[in-house]
């Protein structure tokens, strides 16, 4: 097992189910828990459960009731955003979505389609130590 990775938890946060399963299989290892969440409510009741032994948030932005900026906001109120590291996983490519997703204080933003390569590499850097955002 490496140490890097081991007993880390992944909360996954999509409405699109096939989005969860694919990201749930790009980061399967032994040594990961692979938590899910099918939208913004899901994921601040799985915060609210795990809370900062959540090591990585893969957020998605379009979902309702609560979209991911929500659930960011939520975060830090709660004093999360700069604790658990979120990485964006998002369609919109534009200017303004990854301005806003930055300034509140995501770690990467990563678009669709998702290469698995991008994911691994992202959550890797992360549970490494490497940080931006709100931390």
């Amino acid at each position: 097992m490496n140490d890097m990775t081991e007993n880390k938890k992944i909360l996954v946060v999509d409405d699109q189910e096939i989005n969860r399963i694919i990201l749930k299989n790009i980061l399967a290892r032994d040594s990961l828990e692979i938590i899910e969440a099918e939208d913004g409510v899901k994921a601040l009741e799985q915060l609210a459960v795990h809370g900062e032994a959540i090591a990585v948030l893969l957020l998605d932005i379009v979902m309702s009731p609560i979209d991911g900026y929500e659930v960011m906001k939520k975060m830090t109120s709660a004093g999360l955003i700069g604790k658990i590291p979120v990485v964006v996983i998002t369609a919109d490519e534009t200017p303004e979505c990854q301005s806003r997703v930055c300034a509140m204080g995501a770690a990467e933003i990563i678009h669709k389609p998702f290469s698995p390569a991008a994911v691994r590499a992202a959550v890797d850097w992360i549970l490494r130590g490497g940080r931006r955002g709100g931390s």
